[in-house]
């Protein structure tokens, strides 16, 4: 097969990929279409080199010869991007910029977010939990049916962030709105509409956000707006950390209870065992984020000419990392297909959080929600079962479902 033919194969999975319905359900597919042709392959159509392996894409993620966007960048890939208030805030915020800027921006947020702050947040984290799946008990009692997506997967994260950050439970139904809209903006394809949206729904998050920094100027806390008040940071700054660490906080994590939630219905042998021993959940949730990782691409950048695997790549080329295909490389992964919780750890070097200086601030805490969850819920609810009802979030980077429909095939508390 020549270089063509193997750039045109890639080309076409991609294009499938990205703009399929198909692609949406199972872009694993795909990518699997991909990485049997080179795992780093050059996509002459889209302008970048797409990252399937999973060797190369830690490299691209640790390697500090790469880095991520520049203003230079987003001039050439997203025209007008200066003019829109979201978009200048999000390529200015700690997930977008480089150091030194990186450094100091993530120093302001990651004390929050060690291992040892986190474990002292099990108590409320608990509370939270028991709570959404005390709701989701009710609504199955009542109506046979409930949304877990809705009563538990987007709930559990919107709390435990709004209690961190200051929200209100009066308003965390917009906020989490108007941080759904923002994160559209993520997305590698973006028009005209979609932007106007996400400056109107960002302008709403840094109002949100405003107030609760006034307060803490007036009447500081023990808690993150008030501490982040002391930092190396401007006004705006404060504001912007503040709504990046929720959107954070809130898209990934229920990205993670979602689709592991799925992934355990989908399997049910694995859920039946998780019930039988709640001790797995936190390899389970390794697996989880391994198996459908709820963040499926990244993107980075060569500083100067350089080899990732088998590839050369030119200064500045567009590198896409493909962190869930990465995920499933079978050179690293054994079975990569198979969903099972006791692969340990196996799953444990798995890329859903990114790697090097831009691993995810908030890991640990996702980590925990996601354990102190699945340690709780199969045990109380073990017989609960999908119904097949469920909607995706029409995204390609940020991979969540916005709806679940679960049924409980036998009373809580006996076995199944």
């Amino acid at each position: 097969m020549t270089t063509d033919t193997h750039e045109a194969v890639v080309g076409t999975a991609l294009e499938t990929w990205f703009f399929s319905e198909e692609g949406l359900t199972d872009p694993y597919a795909y990518a699997r279409v991909a990485r049997a042709h080179a795992r780093v392959a050059p996509v002459p159509a889209f302008g970048l080199h797409l990252v399937t392996g999973f060797t190369e894409a830690l490299e691209a993620l640790t390697d500090p010869t790469f880095r991520v966007a520049l203003p230079a960048d987003h001039d050439r890939d997203i025209p007008g991007w200066r003019g829109s208030p979201a978009l200048a805030a999000l390529n200015a915020s700690v997930l977008m910029v480089n150091p030194p800027e990186h450094t100091r921006l993530r120093k302001a947020a990651v004390r929050f977010f060690t291992p040892r702050r986190t474990a002292l947040l099990e108590n409320m984290v608990e509370r939270i939990v028991t709570g959404a799946v005390d709701r989701l008990a009710r609504e199955l009692a009542e109506h046979g049916v409930a949304d877990f997506q809705r009563t538990v997967g987007f709930a559990v994260p919107a709390e435990v962030i709004g209690a961190l950050l200051g929200v209100g439970p009066g308003d965390l139904l917009d906020v989490c709105h108007d941080v759904e809209t923002v994160t559209k903006l993520t997305e590698p394809f973006k028009n005209p509409e979609l932007i106007a949206a996400g400056d109107s729904a960002y302008a709403a998050l840094t109002g949100c956000f405003e107030e609760i920094v006034r307060a803490r100027r007036d009447r500081p806390r023990d808690d993150i707006p008030s501490a982040l008040l002391t930092c190396d940071l401007s006004s705006r700054e404060v504001v912007d950390s503040l709504v990046f660490l929720f959107c954070a906080g809130y898209e990934t994590t229920s990205g993670l209870l979602g689709n592991g939630m799925l992934a355990l219905l989908d399997h049910p042998g694995q859920y039946r065992r998780l019930a039988a021993d709640p001790a797995l959940a936190t390899d389970a949730v390794e697996e989880m984020l391994r198996y459908d990782s709820p963040v499926q691409f990244t993107v980075r950048y060569p500083t100067t000419a350089v080899r990732l695997g088998d590839t050369d790549l030119a200064e500045g080329a567009t590198v896409l990392v493909a962190v869930g295909a990465a995920n499933r490389d079978p050179a690293q992964f054994p079975a990569p297909e198979r969903f099972d919780i006791g692969r340990g750890a196996a799953a444990v070097r798995n890329l859903s959080f990114g790697g090097g200086p831009h691993n995810c601030v908030g890991a640990h805490l996702a980590r925990l929600e996601a354990r102190i969850l699945f340690q709780t819920l199969p045990a109380r609810l073990p017989g609960l079962r999908a119904t097949g009802r469920l909607t995706r979030r029409a995204a390609i980077d940020l991979r969540n479902l916005l709806t679940l429909e679960v049924t409980d095939t036998a009373p809580a508390g006996e076995p199944v």
